[in-house]
C-alpha cells in the first residue's frame, strides 16, 4: 500500500478522502470547484497527493472554462484528430508556438484569442479558410492529407457541399477552370461515361478526365466540366475527385471491384447505369468519345507516365493547380 507523509504522524499507511468545495484564483478570478483531499486517518491532517492535486486543479480550470465558454482539452484533442493533425502541425498552421497545442491538450487554458480561433475552426468551413490561407506552413504530405480530410468532413455533413467549397476556392471561371464554372453534374457524368464499357481503374480515370477537359479546351477554348486539376504524385487529379466518386458510389451509379495483381490490388470502377448524355453538348460528347477511343488500350501506368511528360505537369509543383493554358502543349494527337 502506498505511504504518505503526515507532518504530525510521519509516514502513514491509512488515509481517507474528503470531498469539499474549495476556491482557487484562475486568471485573477475566484473559482469555486469540487475538491477531493486526502487526510491522515489518525490525526486528520491534510496530506500531499500529487495525483489528486492535479485533478483538483483541472476541475477548477473546467469550471472556469464552462463559465467563459472556453474549449476543453477533450474538444481540442478531438478537433485535431478529426482533421488529421499532429500537435505541432496544428500549432504551425495557426501560427502558434510548437508546444502550444501540447500545453492546451494537457490542461492549460487558452487565452481569449486562441480560444476563439479554436472554437471557430470546429466549423470545417472556417478550417478550410484558415487552411487555404496558411497551408504553406505545412509539409506537402500533410497538406494533401488535411485537404482531403476537410473536404470529406464537409461532404459528410452536407452531401454535395464540396461544390460550394470549390466554388469559393475558384470564385470565377478562369484558366484554372477552363473558363467555365465548375459543373459537378457534368464531371460526375464524365466519370460514369468512362466507366461504362468494361470499367476503368481509378488511377486511369483521373487522367482520362484531365485529358478530356484539356483536349476540349484546346479545341473549343472551354473545358467540359469546369474542374480544376491539381498536380499530385501520380499525375493530375480533379480537385474534389474522391468526394465525387463517393457520391456516385453512394447513389449506386458506380461500384468498385478490387482486382488482385499479386504485388498490389487495384480498384476498378464499374458503371451501373446509362450515361445521361443530356448534360453534354455535341462537341463535348465528341471529345469524350475521342479520348476514350485513343486511350482505350492504355494501361493505368502508361497513361499516368504520359501525363507526367506533359508540360502542364512538369512545369507545376506538387499541390499546385495546372492552368488550362498548357492545353496547347499536350503531346497526345487527339
Amino acid at each position: 500500500m502506498k505511504m504518505y507523509v503526515c507532518e504530525k504522524c510521519g509516514f502513514v499507511e491509512h488515509t481517507r478522502i474528503v470531498e469539499r468545495i474549495e476556491v482557487l484564483p484562475v486568471r485573477g478570478e475566484d473559482v469555486s470547484y469540487d475538491s477531493r483531499v486526502r487526510m491522515c486517518s489518525s490525526c486528520g491532517e491534510e496530506l500531499f497527493d500529487e495525483e489528486l492535486d492535479s485533478v483538483n486543479l483541472q476541475n477548477a480550470y473546467d469550471v472556469y472554462r464552462q463559465r467563459h465558454n472556453i474549449i476543453t482539452t477533450e474538444e481540442i484533442r478531438a478537433l485535431r484528430l478529426e482533421y488529421g493533425f499532429t500537435q505541432r502541425g496544428l500549432s504551425n498552421l495557426l501560427g502558434w508556438g510548437e508546444i502550444s497545442m501540447h500545453r492546451y491538450e494537457n490542461g492549460s487554458v487558452p487565452d481569449d484569442a486562441h480560444n476563439q480561433l479554436l472554437r471557430m475552426i470546429q466549423d470545417p468551413w472556417n478550417m478550410q479558410k484558415i487552411f487555404d490561407k496558411n497551408r504553406g506552413r505545412l509539409g506537402v504530405a500533410t497538406q494533401r492529407k488535411v485537404d482531403d480530410r476537410i473536404k470529406a468532413i464537409i461532404n459528410q455533413e452536407t452531401p454535395g457541399k464540396v461544390d460550394e467549397l470549390l466554388a469559393s476556392r475558384y470564385q470565377q471561371p478562369s484558366l484554372m477552370t477552363g473558363f467555365k464554372a465548375l459543373d459537378s453534374d457534368v464531371l460526375m457524368e464524365m466519370m460514369v461515361f468512362f466507366a461504362k464499357q468494361n470499367g476503368v481503374y481509378k488511377t486511369k480515370l483521373n487522367k482520362l478526365l484531365w485529358y478530356a477537359d484539356f483536349v476540349h479546351f484546346r479545341s473549343c477554348s472551354v473545358s467540359v466540366s469546369g474542374a480544376t486539376y491539381i498536380h499530385l504524385p501520380h499525375g493530375p487529379v480533379a480537385d474534389g475527385y474522391d468526394n465525387y466518386i463517393n457520391r456516385l458510389l453512394m447513389d449506386g451509379s458506380l461500384t468498385i471491384r478490387e482486382e488482385d495483381f499479386g504485388d498490389f490490388t487495384a480498384e476498378k470502377l464499374l458503371s451501373q447505369r446509362d450515361v445521361d448524355n443530356s448534360v453534354f453538348d455535341v462537341e463535348s460528347q465528341r471529345t469524350l468519345l475521342n479520348v476514350a477511343n485513343y486511350f482505350d488500350s492504355w494501361t493505368a501506368t502508361r497513361i499516368r507516365n504520359q501525363s507526367h511528360e506533359e508540360a502542364g505537369y512538369k512545369e507545376t509543383e506538387e499541390l499546385q493547380p495546372i492552368p488550362y493554358s498548357y492545353a496547347g502543349e499536350l503531346k497526345v494527337p487527339i
